[in-house]
């Protein structure tokens, strides 16, 4: 029968030989609606392998289906963004829960859970670099620098600027001192 095929059977044994979960996709399930669950979970912090074992789908398949139309891509790009944010709201969950980390003997003492804490850092540090590589202008530790707001300007021209306001501030500290202009 059809329907006892495996999923992995189904996309590689094609007459062309090339991937297409798509087609049994349409098969099987709406594309749209599969796509729909796929960003929502993802943007709630699920990567895509959780996503796609929870549904019995290789997930290198379906990352090459995604990669197959700009939009899917997109769509799976956005929604990775938005489990940035998922990201770095858990880790600071993580980081706030102390409860674990120690504990108190019958005699009263308390012993830290050092085993607790390091899973812990680890668990925070993981959140921290996918935050950053999913959002990197919000979580990313790489200063961008930004193009002047005038297309036209050139170095020079700012160079020219800095040296003018220092130069009145130099004015400014000293009246009397007799200060070259800018432009020389």
């Amino acid at each position: 029968m059809a329907d006892e095929v495996s999923v992995t059977e189904r996309v590689w044994n094609t007459p062309d030989g090339l991937c297409k979960l798509e087609r049994w996709t349409l098969e099987r399930r709406d594309p749209d609606a599969f796509l729909s669950m796929l960003a929502q979970r993802v943007a709630g912090g699920e990567g895509l392998i959780a996503v796609c074992k929870s549904r019995g789908l290789p997930h290198g398949i379906v990352l090459l289906w995604l990669m197959e139309d700009v939009t899917r891509w997109n769509l799976y790009a956005n929604a990775m963004r938005a489990g940035a944010f998922h990201e770095a709201d858990e880790a600071k969950q993580i980081a706030d829960d102390a409860e674990e980390d120690t504990w108190v003997d019958d005699e009263g003492v308390t012993h830290v859970r050092h085993d607790v804490i390091q899973r812990a850092k680890l668990r925070v540090a993981t959140r921290q670099w996918r935050a950053a590589k999913h959002a990197p202008d919000v979580y990313g530790d790489k200063v961008q620098l930004q193009a002047p707001a005038n297309p036209g300007a050139t170095i020079d021209g700012a160079l020219e600027m800095m040296a003018r306001a220092l130069l009145d501030k130099m004015r400014v500290v000293n009246p009397r001192q007799e200060l070259p202009d800018a432009q020389s």
